[in-house]
């Protein structure tokens, strides 16, 4: 019998709502399990503390990689592809959050 070992990283996201096609993406939230994890980590009793502490770290994690976001087409060359997320280009909105290519483009980021 084959055991699968779970990412440390599996699931600590909640899943995000719909968005229209091309936006910015919106904040990230912590699901219940990393909430608990970062509640351990702080040592904070207080619930709405570990939720809100978890949440910050969780939108700062997304943010700090799609900063690096671009198109990348594969060897057989399929794409374009999000280099961060590998959701179609652009539809995923990492291009709003891209630091690469905000600055190309001289957008604001």
């Amino acid at each position: 019998m084959e055991t699968t070992t779970r990412s440390e990283f599996e699931g600590i996201f909640e899943p995000t709502p719909s968005r229209p096609v091309m936006s910015k993406p919106p904040r990230m939230k912590a699901s219940k399990e990393f909430v608990h994890e970062v509640a351990a980590m702080l040592g904070v009793t207080h619930s709405e503390d570990a939720t809100e502490a978890a949440d910050w770290i969780a939108d700062k994690m997304e943010r700090f990689g799609a900063r690096t976001a671009r198109p990348v087409f594969d060897m057989h060359g399929n794409g374009p592809q999000c280099s961060w997320c590998g959701a179609i280009w652009p539809l995923c909105g990492d291009a709003h959050l891209s630091e690469e290519l905000n600055d190309e483009e001289g957008e604001d980021v």
